[in-house]
């Protein structure tokens, strides 16, 4: 069997292992007639922050890069090939979902997010980048969701009229689904941010602790 007939059976297993309407059609040859969305669901923090920051914290609306910045989900089907899944989808963008996520971890920590139009003198700001954000589905047998997000802690300082960078981490987080369902993977993402934002709070009380 050639290379780019593999590719296509490869595909079109995908697309019917994850249940999508139609059968193995490409998108380009057949719009989608009917489309459903989801959104992640993401767990607040339990357990009281160990240290607290002195001002109030800023969450920079998340960036994405571009590939990963649609509501459409996206598949990984071989070493250079990524898919849009046109018939599922999210209700908000990734980035919009981390960006929620991130302000109302703040909240459940009870560190007190800025007003916006105060206009504080002093404040930090989490600037989140996501990088990668995809189903890879390479090896069907052995399916998982990849979150790859960049985190930014700054610190606008009115003393020297000057802001800082206090802290920037990369995280990568890959769940195995335990099948390959497209509600395992919502699944796996949620979590996947949700262990990311677990790791950055950990950074940052360390950043307030010594403050």
């Amino acid at each position: 069997m050639s290379t780019g007939a593999k590719t296509q059976k490869l595909f079109c297993g995908l697309i019917s292992f994850l249940f999508l309407a139609g059968g193995c059609h490409l998108p380009s040859q057949r719009p989608p007639v009917q489309t459903k969305s989801y959104l992640l669901s993401i767990s607040l923090p339990q357990t009281p922050p160990s240290a607290k920051p002195a001002y109030c914290i800023a969450v920079r609306p998340c960036q994405s890069a571009p590939e990963f910045a649609s509501k459409s989900l996206v598949y990984r089907v071989n070493a250079v090939e990524y898919q849009k899944d046109y018939y599922n989808q999210l209700l908000a963008s990734p980035c919009e979902n981390i960006t929620q996520a991130l302000i109302a971890w703040i909240t459940q920590l009870q560190w007190t997010p800025c007003i916006p139009g105060t206009n504080p003198k002093d404040f930090y700001t989490i600037i989140p980048f996501l990088e990668e954000f995809y189903g890879d589905f390479r090896d069907p047998s052995n399916p998982f969701a990849v979150v790859k997000m960049q985190l930014s802690l700054t610190f606008t300082d009115s003393s020297c009229n000057c802001t800082r960078t206090k802290l920037t981490r990369t995280y990568e987080k890959k769940i195995l689904l335990s099948k390959s369902s497209v509600n395992e993977l919502i699944n796996a993402y949620s979590q996947a941010v949700e262990e990311i934002l677990a790791a950055f709070q950990k950074e940052m009380e360390h950043v307030f602790s010594e403050e």
